[in-house]
């Protein structure tokens, strides 16, 4: 099972953060307004980001759901093969 930290941002929202399996750290920070903000690092340790991109509540939905419904398929597969 997968370690998700959780850390409270002060009139901002939540933030949560774990290690990827190639040693990176992905952030997703959830503003009170609906926004969510995926963010990358090179490192577990690094506090400069190599990336981010915002979604609206809806792209975080709809995100959500293509990685969750694929998994819960139970195929093992990537959704993007055949």
């Amino acid at each position: 099972m997968t370690l998700i930290e959780r850390a409270a941002l002060p009139g901002i929202g939540v933030r949560f953060s774990l290690t990827t399996s190639d040693g990176r750290r992905l952030a997703i920070v959830c503003h009170h307004s609906g926004r969510r903000d995926l963010v990358v690092y090179p490192s577990p340790e690094a506090e400069t980001a190599t990336g981010s991109v915002s979604l609206t509540s809806h792209q975080a939905h709809d995100v959500a759901e293509l990685l969750y419904t694929h998994a819960a398929a139970g195929t093992g597969r990537c959704c993007c093969q055949a």
